[in-house]
């Protein structure tokens, strides 16, 4: 007989897997953007306005590696958040054994 830490701890290390596989089927279209930016960085330089992109914190993305950054900030916080369900899932699993 299962409890319910097992089976909350199945549900949320499901729903850390699907969160993973979300953030990888949108590689694509972060590939495309990431791309695009770089196209438009190169356009900006040409004009001399590379300090036209900004971060949310107002700080330039004037060099490729700094746009790189930036996109992958995005792609790191989505596998944070994927590995912090997966884990808590697991715990609470293990938690489930143990008591029941």
């Amino acid at each position: 007989m299962h409890n319910g830490l097992e089976i909350a701890g199945s549900i949320i290390s499901f729903a850390g897997a699907g969160w993973l596989a979300i953030d990888s089927l949108r590689l694509r279209q972060h590939i495309r953007t990431e791309a695009g930016a770089m196209r438009l960085l190169a356009r900006l330089k040409r004009a001399g306005l590379e300090k036209v992109l900004t971060d949310t914190e107002g700080k330039p993305l004037s060099s490729e590696q700094a746009l790189r950054l930036w996109f992958a900030a995005s792609t790191l916080a989505w596998n944070w958040v994927g590995l912090v369900l997966i884990t808590l899932g697991f715990g609470l699993d293990l938690a489930g054994r143990l008591i029941g």
